[in-house]
C-alpha cells in the first residue's frame, strides 16, 4: 500500500476555517469530494441532502431538508471557490502542504450523485501522490473484508482511521458500510467526502457520503468507484481531442523540412480499423549521446540531431505512404545516468516529437528503463534508513525521483485526453502506468521493468 498517498489528507474548510468535510486528491491539480461538502463549505447554515431520510456523514444531526440544487441554478455551481487545505500526516503530526482557494470545476448535486471536483490553482508539491480510483468493477462480495477510512470524529482533532466492511447496495447505487469493530469510531460525523481504501492496494473503492438518520450507529453509505468513474468521465467531456497546451517556439526546435510542415489529415476513430504506432527505445540522452549536433554548418547541425533525422524520416513516410503516427510509444532508457539535465533533454525531444507529428502529449506513452533510475538517490535513501536504525527495502522509490519529476511536468503541459485524467506514475502502488486513450478506443498498460533495480545491482 502506498503510504505517501494514504498519509495525504485533503480538508475542505468553510469561511470561518472549520472543517466542512474531506476530499481526495485524484491528480496533481484536482480534488474529488461530495457536492454537499462544497455546499457546507460555502454556507455552513445551508445543508442540502439527497432526501428527507438522510444526513451527511460530516454533519450527523439532521440538517434542514432542501431541494438539490444544480450547478446551473444561480451561483450554486462550478464558478464558486472553496478553501482547500492539503496536509501530510506523520508521527510528528500534520504538516500543511497547501492552503488555497480551489474552483468548483465539476458538479453533480446532492440529489443525484453528490460529487464535485475542485481544481487547485497550481500543482501539488513534489512527492505528494494522488490516489488511484480503482478500475475494478467487481461486486462488493469481491471487496476486502476490511476497508480503511480516515476522518475527524468528535474528540479526535488529529483524526482517526477506522475500518469498515461493505454490506450491500441500497437504492441509488450507494454502498452500505458498517464499522467492523464497535470500539472503532463509526463513519459518520467527521468522515464526509473521505476516500474508502483497499488496505492491500491503497486504491479508492468508494467515497463516504451520508448516513441514514436514525439508523444503526455503525452504518453509513458511500459512492462506489464505478459511479465515481462515470462522473469523472462526464466531467472531462468538454476537452476536445488533440487540444494543445503551451508550446515553445517551433523555430528553435525543428528543422525547416519536417513532417510538421505538412498538414496532418483528419482521422475518425469509431473504432479505428488499424493504428499507426511509432515505437522508440534507448534514446540515452546525456553527454555521450550519439546525435550531438556537431556539424560544420547550421544545416548540418540541425540534421545531425536525433530529432532532425527522425523528422526527415517521418516526412518521407508521410509523403510516400500517407503514414502518420496515431500513438508514440517510448520504452525505456530515455537517459544515460538519470540526471535532471538528461531528463530535461529527453523531455525537450519528446515535446518536439509530438509537435512534429501533430499529436497532443497524452498520445505519447513512456516507461522507464534501467538507465532512468538514479542509483545515487537509491543509495542515499538506504543510507538515510540505516542512519535511523531501519532496514532499507524495495522498491527504493527515491530512485525514480528525477524520472517522476520529468513525467509529471511533461504531461502537465497539456490537458489530458477526453474523459480521463493525466497518466499517473505511482510505482509504489502498482508496477505499471495506465494510459487511457478513449478517442482511439485504446488503453496501454506500460509495464515498469525497473521495480527490482537499485544501487545494489
Amino acid at each position: 500500500m502506498d503510504d505517501a498517498a494514504n498519509d495525504t489528507v485533503v480538508v475542505i474548510r468553510n469561511p470561518a476555517g472549520a472543517r466542512a468535510g474531506l476530499g481526495v486528491l485524484i491528480d496533481q491539480t484536482r480534488v474529488l469530494t461530495c457536492a454537499h461538502v462544497v455546499e457546507h463549505a460555502r454556507d455552513p447554515e445551508r445543508r442540502t441532502r439527497p432526501d428527507a431520510q438522510a444526513t451527511s456523514a460530516e454533519h450527523g444531526q439532521g440538517p434542514e431538508v432542501g431541494d438539490a440544487t444544480s450547478a446551473d441554478e444561480g451561483d450554486e455551481g462550478p464558478e464558486h471557490h472553496v478553501r482547500v487545505e492539503i496536509l501530510r500526516r506523520d508521527r510528528d503530526g500534520d504538516h500543511g502542504l497547501m492552503d488555497v482557494l480551489a474552483s468548483v470545476s465539476d458538479w453533480d448535486p446532492p440529489g443525484d450523485r453528490d460529487l464535485a471536483v475542485l481544481t487547485l490553482p497550481g500543482p501539488v508539491p513534489d512527492g505528494v501522490l494522488p490516489a488511484q480510483v480503482t478500475r475494478q468493477n467487481a461486486g462488493i462480495d469481491r471487496w476486502p473484508q476490511r476497508l480503511r477510512v480516515f476522518g475527524y470524529p468528535a474528540g479526535r482533532p488529529r483524526g482517526q482511521w477506522t475500518e469498515v466492511r461493505a454490506i450491500g447496495v441500497v437504492d441509488g447505487g450507494r454502498t452500505q458500510l458498517n464499522t467492523v469493530d464497535e470500539a472503532l469510531p463509526s463513519v459518520r460525523a467527521g468522515y464526509s467526502g473521505s476516500p474508502v481504501r483497499d488496505p492491500g492496494t491503497g486504491e479508492v473503492v468508494a467515497l463516504v457520503t451520508e448516513a441514514p438518520a436514525g439508523g444503526p450507529s455503525r452504518e453509513s453509505l458511500a459512492i462506489p468507484a464505478p459511479m465515481i468513474r462515470d462522473f469523472l468521465r462526464a466531467s472531462a467531456g468538454g476537452v476536445p481531442a488533440g487540444t494543445g497546451g503551451a508550446r515553445r517556439d517551433p523555430s528553435t526546435r525543428r528543422p525547416s523540412s519536417t513532417a510538421a510542415s505538412r498538414r496532418r489529415p483528419d482521422r475518425a476513430y469509431a473504432p479505428a480499423g488499424e493504428l499507426t504506432v511509432l515505437h522508440l527505445s534507448d534514446l540515452h540522452f546525456g553527454g555521450a549521446h550519439g546525435f550531438g549536433g556537431e556539424g560544420l554548418t547550421d544545416g548540418d547541425r540541425r540534421q545531425d540531431t536525433l530529432i532532425g533525422r527522425l523528422h526527415t524520416d517521418l516526412g518521407k513516410l508521410a509523403d510516400a505512404h500517407g503514414l502518420w503516427p496515431d500513438l508514440v510509444v517510448v520504452t525505456g532508457d530515455l537517459t544515460q545516468q538519470a540526471t535532471p539535465r538528461e531528463f530535461e533533454q529527453a523531455s525537450d525531444f519528446l515535446g518536439s516529437l509530438t509537435d512534429a507529428v501533430g499529436l497532443p502529449r497524452h498520445r505519447l506513452v513512456m516507461v522507464p528503463g534501467n538507465h532512468d533510475i538514479s542509483r545515487a538517490a537509491s543509495q542515499a535513501y538506504a543510507a538515510d534508513e540505516e542512519s535511523l536504525g531501519r532496514e532499507p527495502g524495495p522498491p527504493f522509490a527515491r530512485k525514480w525521483r528525477n524520472y517522476r519529476t520529468m513525467f509529471r511536468q511533461f504531461y502537465a503541459d497539456q490537458p489530458a485526453g477526453p474523459g480521463t485524467g493525466p497518466p499517473l506514475f505511482v510505482p509504489e502502488q502498482q508496477p505499471w502506468t495506465l494510459f487511457e486513450l478513449p478517442e482511439l478506443k485504446v488503453a496501454v498498460a506500460g509495464l515498469n521493468s525497473t521495480m527490482a533495480d537499485s544501487h545494489r545491482d
